[in-house]
């Protein structure tokens, strides 16, 4: 007689969508979600990047070639991402969750350098693109606490450093009350929000932290280091699983907050 596998199969024939799932967290939740038995759906703005994604996925798992797609959407572009996530959703149709960490370039300004422009560029991706998703997922996500909406901010929502943090604080601030809303809104379906302080991704790259600093970053923490996606993305497979949490948020921030 072969073991159960309740808790390793939980995920196992369930359709996930991950937008910014080429990079990062969302690459490791989409990675995750496959070896977890899901069919996924990565999205991006970039399509040579998706494709070279999907075949980096296939290289781990070639059995999941009829279970990985991907589709481009620009999150960016406040004129046609309500549009392009409408024909999006009604492309790839009804699903079980929705992750989202899609990201741009942080916007790093210090208070007397902010203007209207960049607090708008600031929130478009991570704040206004993910309520047009809540928008749309009411549609194609089923009326069951089985169902989840994952949401990313940041730890800067709780400890935002010295100098910079303006426009990111306000925005990762408004995701942990914007879940809640949205918990309530969109009941029974969950929607949860992970939290991550810093992780060693292209994006933390390419706010000007690099190697060195990322380093010396590590040696305050009471962990040792920062964050690896492979880990973050632990806790968006918990929320998908965990048919109890909701407007929850889940830090995996290193001790951050601590020191």
């Amino acid at each position: 007689m072969s073991d159960k596998t309740f808790y390793t199969s939980r995920l196992s024939g369930k359709r996930v969508v991950v937008f910014g799932g080429t990079s990062g967290i969302g690459f490791c939740v989409a990675e995750a979600s496959i070896e977890n038995g899901a069919t996924v759906f990565i999205s991006s703005s970039n399509e040579e990047k998706i494709n070279r994604k999907i075949s980096k996925i296939l290289e781990s798992y070639p059995s999941a070639k009829d279970r990985i797609f991907g589709h481009v959407v620009d999150l960016s572009n406040p004129s046609t991402v309500d549009g392009d996530l409408a024909r999006f959703f009604e492309k790839i149709g009804p699903v079980d969750h929705i992750v989202f960490t899609a990201g741009d370039k942080l916007v790093l300004e210090p208070l007397e350098s902010c203007t209207v422009e960049m607090m708008q560029h600031g929130g478009m991706v991570r704040v206004f693109a993910a309520t047009l998703v809540a928008k749309h997922a009411l549609k194609y996500l089923a009326k069951s606490n089985e169902s989840t909406l994952t949401l990313t901010s940041g730890v800067a929502a709780e400890k935002p450093s010295p100098s910079g943090w303006i426009i990111g604080a306000m925005y990762s601030g408004a995701l942990y009350s914007l879940v809640k809303a949205l918990a309530k809104e969109m009941a029974p379906v969950r929607v949860n929000l992970v939290s991550p302080g810093p992780v060693d991704t292209e994006l933390l790259r390419s706010a000007q932290i690099g190697q060195d600093i990322l380093k010396n970053m590590a040696k305050t923490l009471p962990v040792g280091q920062v964050g690896e996606p492979q880990d973050v993305a632990e806790a968006y497979l918990y929320l998908m699983k965990d048919k109890a949490a909701t407007g929850s948020v889940i830090s995996s921030n290193c001790g951050w907050t601590l020191v």
